[in-house]
């Protein structure tokens, strides 16, 4: 079993729902710990703020469901969100100051980015 670390840190789009469905199988294939960490501009990802005429929303708003019933850690940078003024309120989301967020990444055995 491997730490994995998914580093989501662009806008939400295609690839972030394909990095999301990756991780969601990686739990499940080979029964990995999978975390994933939402900083700078990842933290759109959990925000609740769909467009509608983006399709790639709907996917990751799905795995986020599924990271949330699975009980997979989904750990939002703190600093990051408020920089956004975002509140980040789905899915289970833990926030993390810059400390842990460091602690997390150098704990993973692999980190995905």
């Amino acid at each position: 079993m491997k730490n994995i670390i998914l580093v989501i840190d662009q806008p939400p789009d295609g690839k972030t729902a394909e990095k999301l469905r990756m991780g969601v199988g990686l739990i499940l294939d080979d029964g990995n710990k999978v975390s994933a960490l939402l900083i700078d501009e990842g933290v759109f990802t959990a925000s609740g703020l769909a467009k509608d005429n983006a399709p790639a929303w709907y996917e990751i708003d799905k795995h986020l469901e599924t990271f949330e019933a699975l009980e997979m850690d989904l750990v939002a940078h703190e600093p990051s969100a408020r920089d956004r003024n975002l509140t980040l309120d789905r899915f289970g989301i833990r926030m993390a100051g810059d400390e842990e967020v460091s602690l997390l990444l150098d704990n993973a055995d692999i980190v995905i980015t």
